[in-house]
């Protein structure tokens, strides 16, 4: 039986500033191989993932007390990114299909799914999911082997051109500040990420210093000057910019953090958390530069 633990205690990241100790949110068993998160409130958060053609969703009300099953019913694949709103308006993007993928929203906490973009065929599937929360959830971003934008909440979409050809994006990778400024990592090829700072009027393509070829983690400060970001085998090295990514430079975060990682910047602060798959957590209170292991005791 697989459980998900460490993943929710993860969650609270957004909503817990300097977290140094850790309280359990419950237990989540057999979500997928690759669970996604999504926080609306302090006690408010959806789970989801599945496998192949059985998507599955969870969603707490609690704080993680309780857990319970969330009707997918007219969603067909595996959930590879989901986003909630509220608690009752939530998105999730089909992954594992190559084309006619669909992006669902429901406004009922899942009691309907409405779909409201699908992929072109042989156009990939859904891998990230984003939105600005600073300001209300307005401007986001959904990414495919096509990139898609609204700048209304979700109620309407548009297709943006990235610029990049035979390259596709890492699952969860987006990076999302404001609506000028998000971009996300590519999963073939050198250690790259994919960033505009004008709204997709122009993109640039940036090395990071570290190795591997799946850039999985990317975060940015609000200020969109300091940056980090990590491949699937580069730890413990990850990559930090000063200067919104005109350079890189490599930055040894120690032991303890390992496999495919991601990064949660807390808005406005310099505080940063790193999370590995083997349920490590590391934070940096200066922006990325130095690290120190932030203990979960009695998850496995």
């Amino acid at each position: 039986m697989r459980k998900i633990t460490i993943f929710v205690l993860f969650a609270f990241l957004t909503l817990n500033l300097y977290s140094q100790s850790w309280v359990p949110a419950g237990i989540v068993s057999n979500p997928g191989n690759k669970p996604n998160i999504s926080v609306c409130g302090i006690n408010s958060v959806y789970i989801a993932d599945g496998s192949l053609n059985s998507p599955k969703i969870f969603r707490t009300t609690d704080g993680g007390s309780s857990w319970l099953n969330v009707p997918v019913a007219g969603i067909n694949h595996e959930i590879y990114c989901i986003w909630a709103v509220t608690e009752n308006t939530v998105f999730a993007g089909e992954g594992y299909v190559n084309g006619n993928a669909r992006l669902f929203k429901t406004t009922n906490a899942g009691l309907n799914w409405n779909p409201i973009l699908t992929t072109a065929s042989n156009s990939g599937h859904f891998t990230g999911l984003g939105f600005t929360k600073s300001n209300g959830n307005l401007f986001g971003i959904a990414i495919a082997e096509k990139i898609y934008k609204t700048s209304d909440a979700g109620n309407n979409w548009v297709e943006l051109n990235a610029g990049v050809v035979g390259v596709s994006n890492a699952q969860n990778s987006l990076t999302i500040v404001d609506n000028n400024f998000y971009g996300f990592g590519l999963n073939n090829g050198a250690a790259r990420i994919r960033l505009t700072v004008n709204n997709a009027v122009s993109w640039s393509t940036q090395q990071i210093s570290v190795a591997g070829n799946y850039t999985s983690a990317i975060a940015f400060h609000s200020n969109k000057l300091f940056g980090v970001a990590a491949t699937s085998s580069s730890l413990p090295m990850i990559s930090r910019t000063t200067n919104g990514g005109s350079t890189w430079n490599s930055v040894d975060i120690g032991s303890g953090v390992t496999g495919t990682c991601y990064f949660v910047w807390v808005p406005a602060t310099p505080v940063v958390y790193i999370l590995g798959s083997n349920g490590g957590i590391k934070r940096s209170t200066d922006n990325g530069l130095n690290w120190v292991t932030t203990p979960t005791p009695g998850v496995t």
